[in-house]
């Protein structure tokens, strides 16, 4: 950035007060989203849906979208300049993980055969187009710098510290559900993950962070001066709201505990992860090894 690009305020309450206007639009943005994001879970787990695992996978899918539509096109200029690419973004992706997933083929579209590797390759290619749409218009406001991602010594630490953190919550998670006696299973097949692929690394993960972390955490521990532990909190706090909302009823307070404390512990693991390096690239791991794990709650 050259020095004719820095705006200079002859008066500085002009500057605070541009700032608290800024800051309090990233604050909005995050509850306005997680507010929008229980109206869709509200809305699809009345839809008369066959399967529980289909309602939680649509429920999933569209909140994801909504996740990363809203916080990449706020992170590109705001939504006042780009909310009609933010709904073009929110209908690719979510439609793309909609059609590539085996329980909504089977249950909206009734395949029997699920999962149909032609509709699983059509929603990998709308989820494409819509990060691309994301992206192109986040690299649009972003300075040109060296592509320090492609380093090693960039990305193998953090890659490592995504897998520790994602191993830790489910070593965790199994010490719960072992003293509890909570009929919980870990581990994954791999067929399971590879059908969910589109799902989990298409807007679960990456969505759910770029929201929590990068967004709203952010903006409470590096923008606000929140403490560390108050900002994991709130942001933890939030983030499961989500998931309790799509919790199944369970009676057995053992059980529901160790439900609570996966999302809960993933969420504190992941804002760790975000301010010991400032990227989402641990945490977007560490929640992806969640979500994997999640596959064998629904």
């Amino acid at each position: 950035m050259t020095l004719k690009n820095v705006l200079v305020h002859d008066d500085w309450q002009t500057r605070v007060r541009e700032g608290k206007a800024q800051d309090l639009n990233r604050a909005l943005v995050g509850l306005v989203t997680v507010a929008g994001a229980l109206l869709i879970l509200a809305g699809i787990q009345q839809a008369p849906l066959a399967q529980r695992s289909a309602s939680w996978y649509l429920a999933g899918g569209s909140i994801g979208a909504l996740f990363a539509a809203v916080s990449m096109t706020h992170l590109s200029g705001g939504l006042q300049r780009g909310w009609l690419r933010a709904l073009a973004a929110f209908g690719l992706l979510a439609g793309g993980v909609i059609l590539s997933m085996p329980a909504t083929q089977r249950t909206l579209l009734g395949i029997e055969n699920a999962p149909n590797l032609g509709l699983v390759a059509a929603g990998a290619l709308l989820v494409i187009l819509g990060w691309g749409l994301l992206l192109r218009a986040w690299l649009g406001q972003r300075e040109p710098r060296p592509a320090i991602w492609s380093q090693p010594g960039w990305w193998a630490p953090r890659v490592l510290a995504g897998l520790a953190g994602g191993v830790f919550v489910l070593f965790e998670l199994y010490f719960a559900t072992d003293f509890s006696n909570a009929p919980v299973l870990f581990g994954v097949s791999p067929s399971l993950f590879l059908r969910y692929l589109v799902y989990i690394l298409g807007v679960r993960a990456l969505g759910e962070e770029l929201l929590f972390r990068r967004i709203l955490f952010h903006q409470l521990y590096r923008r606000q001066r929140l403490g560390l532990w108050a900002a994991l909190f709130v942001t933890a706090l939030l983030n499961l709201v989500i998931y309790l909302v799509i919790t199944p009823f369970i009676q057995a307070p053992v059980i529901l505990a160790v439900y609570v404390l996966g999302p809960l512990l993933m969420a504190l693991v992941n804002g760790l992860l975000y301010a010991k390096d400032g990227t989402i690239l641990s945490s977007v791991i560490c929640n992806t090894i969640f979500q994997v794990f999640l596959l064998q709650w629904f």
